[in-house]
C-alpha cells in the first residue's frame, strides 16, 4: 500500500493546484469540469506515480520533486500569463517571445502583484521536501507493475467516458 502514496500525493497536489486555479481565474468551482478535473487528475496522479516508480529510489525521488515543482511553476505561468493578457499559454506565444523584454518592468511588477499565488501554487513542491520521508520511492518490477498499469488504463477509460 506504501507505493501508492505517491499517487495519492500527486492526486492532491493536481487537486488543490487545479481548483486553486479554477478559483483565482474563472472565480467559480462548482460546474461540471469539476467531474473532468478529478478522473483527469487521476490518471495523470497513476502516470506521475508508474514513472517516479521505474528508476532506483534516489532518480525516483528527484523526478518526484521535479514533476511536483515543474507542475507548480506551470500553474502559477498561467495564472500570471492570464491575468496580464487575458490568455493562456500556448505554443503560438513563443513566436512573440522576442518581445519578451519589452514587457521586463511588466513582468517584474506581475510577479510581485500574483506572488501570493505564486507561492501557493508551489505549495505542494514546498510540501515534498517535508514529506518524502513517508514516501516509497523503490523501484517497482514486474508484476508489481501491473496494478499502476491497470489503474492507468481504467482511470484513462473513465475521463473518456466523462467527456
Amino acid at each position: 500500500m506504501n507505493k501508492y502514496v505517491k499517487v495519492l500525493y500527486f492526486f492532491i497536489s493536481l487537486l488543490f493546484l487545479e481548483v486553486l486555479f479554477k478559483l483565482v481565474v474563472f472565480k467559480s468551482l462548482f460546474n461540471i469540469s469539476l467531474i473532468n478535473i478529478f478522473l483527469y487528475s487521476g490518471f495523470i496522479s497513476i502516470l506521475y506515480g508508474l514513472v517516479c516508480s521505474l528508476f532506483n529510489e534516489r532518480i525516483n525521488k528527484i523526478l518526484f520533486k521535479i514533476i511536483l515543482g515543474l507542475n507548480g511553476f506551470l500553474f502559477a505561468f498561467q495564472e500570471c500569463l492570464y491575468s496580464l493578457f487575458g490568455l493562456f499559454f500556448s505554443f503560438n506565444l513563443f513566436k512573440a517571445a522576442g518581445q519578451t523584454l519589452e514587457f521586463a518592468t511588466d513582468i517584474y511588477h506581475l510577479i510581485i502583484k500574483n506572488f501570493i499565488w505564486i507561492v501557493l501554487f508551489l505549495v505542494p513542491f514546498i510540501l515534498s521536501f517535508f514529506l518524502a520521508k513517508k514516501i516509497d520511492f523503490e523501484k517497482v518490477k514486474g508484476k508489481k507493475l501491473i496494478p499502476f498499469v491497470y489503474m492507468l488504463f481504467s482511470m484513462l477509460g473513465l475521463f473518456y467516458t466523462s467527456l
